[in-house]
């Protein structure tokens, strides 16, 4: 008898054991569809995603050949970029070409409005150019040509200066602009029209040099170019010792706010020197 309970319980011991041995691989097997339903779906997904992909590029590669096409075709119609006398790069290969393309584009443009393309910011500055050049000054139509030994300096990481003239133009994402306000010192306001507002503040592109001959217990003076009066400020003024940094005693571009102070000795007044030269970019 005992023989048989013995018996019995070992077999209903492996029953058992073979029971949760089934049970475990029945969960493996799940997990394992689980996982490959998985990777199946990211496999679809990137599969989708790379004819996306392929199919973009070949859009793109299209939309590069009708470009490449078209500015073939413009420079054979004499577009910006075509060469002129040797003057304008045929291929732009360096950041110089670009600079050298853009001035002269700007610069032999028929008009303002054609010119208004080629400048920072265009539309704010477009209004201003037009304005003045119908109330202030013509637009001057000349054929300029690029000099082999004319240079751009770097100025700021951005900013590019054509040396001994006032004319900067600027790295954007776009491409290189012209500073336009810069290039014509484009000032607000007139002098007359400063004087006029009693102690408001002005922004002005002007030329400056301290008059070393000035001697004043309270305040220092700094001659301008020839379009505006002297600018005085006052020896507390933390602003003076940037301004004398930036002009070293000579007459150099700088922009300064101002303010027209009224009185028995009505002048100038500097506020804040902003930075050197004519172009806040």
């Amino acid at each position: 008898m005992k023989k048989i309970v013995l018996s019995f319980l070992v077999c209903c011991i492996a029953l058992s054991v073979s029971a949760q041995d089934k049970k475990e691989m029945l969960e493996s097997i799940r997990t394992l569809q689980a996982n490959q339903t998985t990777l199946s779906t990211q496999l679809l997904t990137i599969t989708q995603s790379l004819g996306v992909l392929q199919a973009e590029n070949a859009t793109l590669k299209e939309r590069l050949a009708k470009l490449e096409a078209d500015l073939a075709a413009f420079r054979q119609q004499g577009g910006v970029s075509a060469p002129a006398s040797g003057n304008k790069p045929a291929n732009l290969q360096t950041a110089m070409d670009s600079v050298q393309t853009v001035w002269l584009a700007y610069f032999n443009s028929a008009n303002p409005e054609e010119a208004s393309q080629y400048v920072m910011d265009v539309q704010r500055v477009k209004p201003l150019m037009m304005k003045y050049y119908a109330e202030v000054k013509d637009w001057e139509q000349e054929s300029y040509q690029w000099k082999s030994d004319r240079q751009f300096k770097r100025v700021r990481p951005n900013v590019y200066q054509l040396e001994d003239w006032e004319e900067y133009i600027i790295k954007t994402p776009q491409g290189y602009k012209i500073d336009w306000e810069a290039a014509v010192q484009y000032n607000t306001h007139t002098e007359t029209q400063m004087k006029a507002q009693l102690n408001r503040i002005f922004e002005l592109r002007v030329k400056v040099r301290k008059d070393l001959d000035y001697v004043n217990n309270t305040w220092v003076c700094y001659e301008t170019d020839y379009m505006y009066s002297s600018i005085y400020a006052k020896k507390t003024n933390p602003h003076i010792t940037k301004l004398d940094k930036c002009i070293k005693q000579e007459l150099k571009p700088a922009i300064v706010r101002v303010k027209w102070v009224p009185g028995n000795d009505p002048h100038f007044e500097l506020v804040e020197f902003v930075c050197e030269g004519w172009s806040k970019y």
